[in-house]
């Protein structure tokens, strides 16, 4: 059948198959049982992907989340190339090395190798498993 409007169930809903077309709001924690497949890109919130800048004459900069995590994240983070062409070479001739430390559920640090010779940007990702 079609429903418009407000459904409210107090207890389960058990459907074979559902379909929503608009915008959905779950208040509560979802678990998914089997494999989920998004044929859009999927937006995340900004504790979860970023990028920042280590500055000129620093080694290192620190990423604080706005909300913590509930278990430590795994985090990557990478160099970001931008600029001229040979601003670009320039970062690359630096032959930095990038680190992430000091992981926490509130947060982590990323390292290079040595202090920036010019600001360089890094891109970085978090993400929480069991």
């Amino acid at each position: 059948g079609l429903i418009e409007g407000v459904l409210t169930v107090l207890d389960n809903l058990t459907a074979q198959d559902l379909i929503v077309n608009s915008s959905s709001t779950f208040l509560g924690e979802v678990v998914f049982k089997d494999k989920v497949r998004f044929d859009a890109p999927v937006l995340f919130a900004k504790d979860s992907a970023g990028s920042v800048i280590v500055k000129k004459g620093s080694a290192k900069v620190t990423i604080t989340f706005d909300n913590t995590y509930d278990f430590v994240p795994q985090v990557s983070s990478t160099l970001l190339a931008e600029g001229t062409p040979a601003q670009k070479q320039a970062m690359l001739a630096e032959n930095y090395t990038v680190a992430v430390a000091d992981i926490t559920e509130d947060g982590f640090t990323i390292m290079l190798n040595k202090s920036a010779a010019a600001d360089v940007r890094l891109s970085w990702i978090a993400i929480q498993s069991q």
